[in-house]
């Protein structure tokens, strides 16, 4: 079975889809659940196949579970809009037959005011078979008001929809790492932020939030610093791609090292990435078990180094001999290099911990 027959037959059991329904209508059929829209599907004769819950909320007057065509749907939904001072009857007659050509295209796209107001983008495919979705103004996230105001919006619906979904995506990705990052304005307003700049801002700890909405940091010569690069980045004056400065943190300890960079993808625009100051030496340990070959002693005696101690202090916290510490630290140092990981010193150690950290905690700290 190839991949794509597999998603599909996914898609069957997930939204309970026949198994005929074409490809292409099964994943307008995903968009449209992941938003709660309505979506409907008509075969080629155009009988109704598939009605989501959402449409089946939204034209309760219609009875889903007879079998019904887009004649019956769209003559039960003008009976039930007369009150509301739409067509009467006989004009519908007249739209009806309008409809029907229109839908003949292989792609159209209008708005509905009753039952709710909403966006529809209708599909046709080669074989006959159509499908509609509709996506209700204020309840899907997506912005529509262009819809409502222009004639000819500059992007089909299901394409917006689809960007949509690509950038929650990222977003989600960017939320599963530990490592903060923000796109910033040239005077430092934040636009977008994950979940761990999210957390670093919260804390306080060496960059925070002014005003509610400006980063900064809480020492005026590291803020006058990072609004000068901010304000650089974001207008293309940076003479390299990213420049890192450290700043101090209140607490002490070691500074946060944050980069800035131009966004290339926005004009006006900074990306500020931070990693955390402090790492999981457990999770650390076990990479560097696992992953490097360390024994479980040398594993965590790298940790400890990785996290400011000297080999002397975690040699004698361990209640080990000098010898034996020294010996450990050269098998750590031997067995790393093995792996293309320059260990010989606290710092190259500690800067590698902190990457690892920064990605293996992630994961933990999103799910805890």
């Amino acid at each position: 079975m190839t991949r794509g027959h597999a998603l599909k037959d996914c898609f069957m059991a997930a939204l309970s889809l026949p198994s005929e329904i074409p490809t292409p209508l099964a994943d307008m059929a995903v968009l449209a659940a992941k938003l709660s829209a309505g979506f409907v599907i008509f075969d080629a004769k155009d009988i109704l196949r598939y009605a989501s819950e959402r449409q089946r909320q939204i034209y309760s007057f219609c009875d889903f579970n007879q079998p019904l065509t887009f004649d019956d749907i769209l003559l039960q939904t003008a009976q039930n809009s007369r009150p509301r001072g739409n067509p009467a009857l006989a004009d519908v007659r007249q739209h009806l037959s309008v409809a029907k050509l229109q839908r003949l295209e292989a792609r159209l796209e209008f708005t509905r005011l009753f039952p709710v107001e909403m966006v529809c983008s209708h599909v046709r495919l080669g074989n006959g078979w159509n499908a509609q979705i509709r996506v209700e103004k204020g309840r899907s996230g997506v912005d529509l008001d262009h819809y409502f105001s222009e004639a000819a919006p500059a992007a089909s619906l299901v394409e917006v929809i689809r960007q949509r979904e690509n950038a929650r995506q990222k977003a989600a990705a960017l939320d599963c790492i530990a490592i903060g990052v923000a796109v910033v304005s040239r005077d430092c307003v934040v636009r977008h932020k994950n979940a761990a700049m999210d957390d670093m801002l919260l804390k306080g700890d060496g960059l925070r939030l002014r005003s509610g909405r400006i980063i900064s940091s809480p020492y005026d010569d590291d803020d006058i610093n990072l609004r000068r690069l901010v304000a650089a980045a974001a207008s293309g004056a940076l003479p390299v791609p990213q420049v890192a400065i450290c700043l101090r943190r209140p607490n002490g300890g070691e500074p946060l090292v944050v980069s800035v960079s131009q966004n290339l993808a926005a004009d006006g625009m900074a990306v500020v990435v931070v990693a955390p100051p402090k790492f999981d030496e457990e999770t650390l340990a076990s990479v560097l078990e696992r992953d490097f070959g360390l024994t479980p002693a040398e594993a965590a005696h790298a940790a400890a180094i990785s996290d400011g101690a000297s080999s002397h202090e975690v040699t004698t916290a361990q209640g080990k001999s000098a010898a034996t510490g020294r010996s450990q630290l050269a098998s750590i140092t031997r067995k790393l290099s093995r792996k293309q990981i320059s260990a010989n010193s606290q710092s190259r150690l500690t800067r590698f911990a902190m990457v690892v950290a920064a990605i293996t905690g992630a994961a933990r700290s999103r799910s805890s």
